[in-house]
């Protein structure tokens, strides 16, 4: 019983709210078709640099069991090859309020999305897309909760046997990131290290 007083205690102390848990989902629309898909992120990390930039990098590993119809479209791998999606979202500037987020024309982040075979021969296969769009971040207690509208994507680069399942799109979703420097650092490199 006292664990369950102090658990609510906790929770009014927070605004009623537990930390969400990392992870979300981007809906990408083809612009040239109307064909929807979901790409699903288990991994979402945040940090924000000293000029106020924030860094959100997403990943999501698809693996090939995961290759079977759904009633959502799942981004999932052609072939029988993991794949891993690594997006990194750099939000430049933050509307000061949601009203001033949605009359705003021009987008305030940048998104380079990246899908290649981890492994032995990572970044073999790859694709990579680059666009812009609105971002609207919502600090909380263990990170911040990130809203994404009005973007579009692009084909940038394609290397290997990659399937290009996209081509360019529109881009819109929700995902919870968890306030974490070293671990945003480290796919930043990683991210460097794909590009060369």
């Amino acid at each position: 019983m006292r664990a369950l007083v102090l658990g609510l205690l906790v929770m009014l102390m927070t605004g009623g709210c537990l930390p969400a848990r990392p992870g979300g989902a981007l809906e990408i629309k083809q612009i040239s078709q109307s064909h929807q898909l979901v790409q699903r992120f288990d991994q979402a990390f945040i940090s924000q640099n000293n000029s106020g930039e924030y860094h959100i990098i997403l990943i999501a590993d698809v693996m090939p069991d995961q290759n079977k119809p759904s009633d959502d479209d799942t981004l999932s791998p052609a072939a029988s090859v993991p794949v891993r999606h690594l997006v990194h979202l750099r939000v430049l500037w933050r509307p000061l309020d949601s009203a001033g987020a949605q009359m705003s024309a021009t987008g305030n982040s940048s998104i380079d999305w990246y899908v290649f075979t981890p492994g032995v021969h990572e970044g073999h296969d790859l694709l990579r897309y680059r666009g812009s769009g609105l971002a609207t971040i919502r600090p909380d207690a263990g990170g911040a909760a990130i809203r994404l509208d009005n973007a579009e994507i692009h084909p940038l680069l394609h290397r290997g046997q990659m399937v290009d399942p996209m081509g360019s799109s529109s881009v819109a979703g929700h995902v919870h990131a968890s306030q974490n420097d070293h671990a945003v650092s480290n796919w930043l490199a990683e991210i460097e290290r794909l590009s060369q």
